[in-house]
């Protein structure tokens, strides 16, 4: 969030943050912090942000309270920073059971314009321990992106939100289609669904929902890992659509429950639920598409089962695997879009979500003309 120097709580968070920063000393929180290189989002907006790790066990065990200050300003031109905050909440922990390596979790990000910025980074405790980092980004942008209307102006950040969706009805929609969203950290061994994490799911959520000529879909939001059904809604709205996203905040990914552990294969399970569902609607959708990061579980769902409750004609199929900037596997979803022949769209960049986008139009109006 924006801090608002005008108001006591804003006033105090600066004045905080500044004093830290004015008389240097030793951290006495021990933590890792990973700044993000500003990269294209799925909304051809520019993201930059930061992951940090955090040892427990230095933290106040009957339940801590987390502020984190970051400041952003112009590295020439002398221009004023602009300060945001968030804060998190670690609950009460038993102090002998967390040992030195098990670390907690916080992730921030921001949009930002073109420019050199100095960027620091505060992090305190309700006990007044702290740790503090410094860094620089260089954001240029290349020829041809100097060329395309920007977002933002040069030296100009804005806290990262998610995308919203504007539901505006367009002539000539005619598709239905069942989206089923994998809602899963990016990096694969992170414990929780960070703000950055949930913008790109958001925005290729949006982005599907605005460039094809879909009419209605309905939406499915799960996790294979916690083996969760979080949310469905036969057909999506602007409410249904916040209501989406407060699930997605609202995910914990720390511990996995013993119902998890004794059911190995709950995951398959459950995406087979997911597509049951999808295929038992009173109107067969046109399409069924996966939206999301790759998983290291393998299960995959029974496809003649699926084939049994659809008919001889299966929807057309698609899995849009975002993967921007990691390393990609065949994982079970991807197995299971071989079985049914579907398609299967690795997407690094905004370019490749675009490509995929236009295959499923092509694909929905062939399927529409009986080709």
């Amino acid at each position: 969030m924006l801090v608002d120097p005008a108001t006591p709580r804003g006033r105090a968070l600066i004045s905080r943050f500044e004093s830290v920063f004015s008389k240097p000393s030793p951290n006495t929180l021990e933590c890792e912090l990973k700044p993000l290189d500003p990269s294209l989002t799925f909304s051809f907006r520019f993201e930059t942000g930061f992951y940090l790790k955090l040892p427990l066990y230095q933290l106040d065990p009957s339940g801590a309270q987390l502020v984190a200050v970051t400041s952003f300003r112009p590295a020439f031109g002398g221009g004023a920073p602009t300060y945001f905050y968030q804060t998190s909440r670690v609950p009460k922990f038993p102090t002998p059971v967390i040992h030195s390596s098990i670390t907690g979790e916080l992730g921030g990000g921001f949009y930002i314009g073109p420019g050199h910025y100095e960027v620091r980074w505060l992090l305190e405790d309700n006990r007044a321990n702290h740790c503090s980092f410094r860094w620089t980004i260089r954001h240029r942008l290349s020829l041809r992106e100097s060329k395309q209307p920007q977002p933002l102006a040069s030296n100009t950040v804005t806290p990262l939100v998610v995308e919203g969706w504007s539901e505006r009805k367009q002539e000539g929609r005619r598709f239905r289609v069942a989206i089923l969203l994998h809602a899963a950290p990016l990096r694969w061994w992170s414990v929780a669904l960070h703000p950055f994490d949930r913008s790109l799911l958001a925005s290729a959520l949006v982005a599907v929902l605005e460039k094809t000529a879909v009419q209605e879909a309905s939406v499915s939001a799960f996790n294979l890992n916690q083996q969760l059904d979080l949310f469905h809604t036969r057909n999506l709205d602007r409410s249904e659509f916040l209501r989406l996203m407060g699930r997605l905040e609202e995910l914990q990914l720390g511990t996995i429950g013993l119902n998890v552990l004794r059911n190995p294969k709950g995951a398959g399970t459950l995406l087979d639920g997911m597509l049951q569902r999808a295929l038992n609607e009173p109107e067969l959708p046109d399409a069924v598409v996966v939206i999301g990061p790759p998983t290291l579980i393998e299960d995959e769902p029974p496809a003649r089962a699926l084939r049994e409750r659809a008919g001889s004609r299966l929807p057309y199929f698609a899995y849009f695997h975002l993967a921007p900037g990691s390393v990609q596997w065949r994982d079970g979803i991807e197995k299971f879009m071989k079985r049914v022949r579907g398609n299967v769209f690795h997407i690094r960049r905004a370019a490749d979500l675009a490509r995929a986008i236009g295959e499923l139009e092509d694909r929905l109006a062939r399927r529409r003309e009986g080709r």
